[in-house]
């Protein structure tokens, strides 16, 4: 037997085309004349992923597998599939003018097309891993970015709140800064809701609570991507300035005035030539402008010539 990729006398190089879906796989393998070998649908579970693998190594010996969604529907078996050392490229669906071709849209149609796809190197796409350090922090940025949008409604609903609240309540929060609102209406301890005051009281103590646990919650996610952001690199994390939510500042305090601003700006920006210098090296027209004061011509007075004869 031979080295993968390398078909020997007898050898069937196995290419399989993968069109990915939420619950269901289906795969079409060809050999390496592009002769299809056999249609294959398989569960998204593990179980499915070793059905897969073990049917296209009775079918020969696996060459490439193109996968669609590498970094989606397909994530769980590309990743299956390099722990098992198989080469895998990631796949693009194929055009509305291929589907019109091949006699319309299903899921065979598109997996034999991934398939043929790999086989006619129209496809280079390296398999996105989905795995490692950066794919933590993918993962975890994603639940963050959830977490911020929620505490930022959560902290327009209580300043909403506080607008239509009873006068008196009203006034008493009004003036307060956001984590000063948040730190008195979270102790606060309406009892039962028998009028407009206890309800806003119950209401602002709730939207509180919720917003003291979402800032809780995104402080742990930052503990955990600032921790791996330093394994996956820890000498660009070294610089100042740099971090996971922001690429190098310019400074190492704020800059609130736009002189200030240039100033750091300034070794790495050309300076902007004088304007009327420029107005002095431009070309002059060809034909002099009129002068103020001139008569303008006929025609921009509004008079034509006469006519012949008139």
């Amino acid at each position: 037997m031979g080295k993968i990729g390398v078909a020997v006398v007898g050898e069937v190089l196995v290419t399989v085309g993968i069109d990915t879906h939420v619950d269901v796989h289906v795969a079409v393998a060809l050999d390496q004349f592009g002769r299809k070998l056999d249609v294959l649908s398989i569960n998204t579970t593990g179980h499915g992923h070793r059905r897969l693998l073990d049917g296209v190594r009775a079918l020969g010996t696996p060459h490439r597998f193109g996968v669609e969604g590498t970094g989606a529907y397909g994530a769980g078996l590309t990743r299956y599939l390099r722990r098992q050392s198989m080469d895998v490229v990631e796949v693009i669906r194929p055009t509305r003018q291929t589907r019109r071709r091949a006699g319309g849209k299903n899921d065979a149609i598109d997996a034999e097309a991934a398939a043929r796809a790999v086989q006619a190197g129209t496809v280079i796409g390296e398999a996105k891993s989905q795995d490692g350090p950066m794919e933590m922090i993918r993962t975890l940025r994603l639940a963050r970015r959830s977490a911020m949008k929620a505490r930022t409604q959560a902290a327009n609903q209580l300043h909403a709140v506080v607008v239509t609240a009873p006068q008196e309540l009203r006034d008493r929060l009004r003036s307060l800064s956001l984590s000063d609102l948040v730190a008195t209406v979270a102790r606060f301890r309406p009892g039962r809701v028998d009028s407009l005051e206890t309800a806003a009281k119950l209401a602002l103590k709730s939207l509180a609570v919720r917003y003291q646990q979402l800032a809780c919650e995104i402080s742990e996610l930052n503990q955990q991507i600032d921790r791996l952001a330093y394994r996956a690199a820890p000498e660009l994390m070294q610089i100042k300035g740099v971090g996971h939510r922001r690429g190098p500042a310019c400074g190492s305090r704020r800059q609130r005035q736009p002189a200030a601003f240039g100033s750091l700006l300034r070794p790495h920006v050309r300076r902007c030539p004088d304007t009327r210098q420029l107005e002095e090296d431009q070309p002059q027209p060809s034909q002099p402008r009129r002068q103020p004061g001139s008569k303008p011509s006929s025609l921009h007075a509004g008079e034509f010539p006469p006519r012949p004869g008139s």
